[in-house]
């Protein structure tokens, strides 16, 4: 071919290349100016071991990362300062939940439990007492793991009040017993991992992260996620219902024998603060079922809502990750205080 020719496809070729680089440079600058790039994620991650009550735990004692922010966990196996001695006119409040309470991607201090023993202790009268808040959020717990929470650590720290933090996507229930029995098996294992923090698992989370260093491709991915997002139909909502009763009973009748009050708070899918969301169909059937339960629910939706638009309508959540940040975790926690002490 004579350099006549070849110039003449080597130069579209180029340029078309030339083209492509600075599209996606030009989109790479583009969304870490309008959205912003993703948090760095860093080890250790979070040990979890088999539990019977459970389905599985973290390890008491041991220190893992949420993106940058470190944790501790106390000898209960959860975030936050060991409890200590209680005076006899001292108040624990339990805060169960999943990754919403257990604070993904924020600071101890930025966390639902610590706020509301910051807000309860502030606001708590001239009584004198002293309000405990027990953090025993874990990422991915549905009702009858946070219901085996209770069963398990109930006897040990006598709380008065427990609060049963409620998102919508617990109706996706996990079966504990099969749970239990494969960790039991194999070990403690890292819990995004699903496998211990050596080998082809952990290699395969480092290129992860190398992906992640991309704005573009973690925003991509983010919204072909929520394209792809499929709701529970009719007949799961039905089923999770049914199972939510139940435990709700089992609620009621531990707090019965062992003398503490019980809430339901609702925490709203984000998207909820905006527009609509299919959740809302499943937290109002929440509602109902707990308040046929004679449980009181408090609605967290309205101040989440009022925070939004005081913040110039941006999403009070972590990029890319969809948790609350804790400004927003501090709206639901002085909420949820606010009804713990008007009983």
């Amino acid at each position: 071919m004579s350099s006549d020719r070849r110039r003449k496809y080597l130069f579209p070729a180029v340029a078309l290349t030339l083209g492509l680089v600075g599209g996606l440079v030009g989109s790479e600058i583009l969304v870490r100016l309008v959205i912003g790039a993703a948090l760095p994620e860093r080890l250790p991650l979070v040990l979890v071991r088999a539990s019977r009550l459970r389905g599985w735990e973290m390890v008491p004692g041991t220190v893992h990362y949420t993106y940058s922010h470190k944790v501790q966990l106390n000898s209960l196996g959860f975030r936050g300062p060991e409890l200590g001695a209680i005076s006899p006119s001292d108040h624990v409040v339990l805060a169960l939940g999943d990754s919403m309470i257990y604070g993904q991607g924020v600071a101890d201090d930025e966390t639902v439990p610590s706020a509301m023993e910051r807000f309860l202790n502030l606001h708590k009268g001239r009584h004198g007492a002293v309000y405990h808040v027990v953090n025993a959020g874990v990422r991915a717990y549905s009702t009858n793991q946070e219901l085996g929470v209770l069963k398990e650590i109930g006897p040990k720290i006598k709380p008065s009040t427990v609060v049963l933090f409620w998102y919508w996507n617990d109706v996706e229930e996990t079966a504990i017993d099969r749970r239990y029995s494969s960790l039991e098996q194999r070990g403690p294992v890292v819990f995004d991992l699903k496998a211990p923090a050596k080998g082809w698992p952990l290699w395969k989370w480092r290129g992860l992260q190398l992906l992640r260093k991309s704005a573009l491709l973690v925003w991509a991915r983010h919204l072909t996620n929520g394209l792809r997002a499929v709701y529970p139909d009719e007949r799961q909502i039905a089923t999770a219902m049914n199972h939510l009763d139940g435990y709700l009973a089992e609620f009621n009748t531990l707090a019965e024998q062992w003398k503490f009050r019980f809430f339901v708070a609702v925490i709203p899918d984000p998207t909820l603060l905006v527009t609509q969301h299919p959740s809302e169909v499943i937290t109002a059937r929440v509602k109902q079922v707990a308040s046929r339960r004679g449980v009181q629910v408090i609605d967290v939706l309205a101040p989440l809502q009022g925070l939004y638009f005081r913040s110039n309508r941006r999403l009070p959540v972590i990029r890319y990750d969809g948790h609350f940040n804790g400004v927003a975790n501090r709206v639901i926690a002085e909420t949820v205080s606010q009804a713990i002490l008007r009983e």
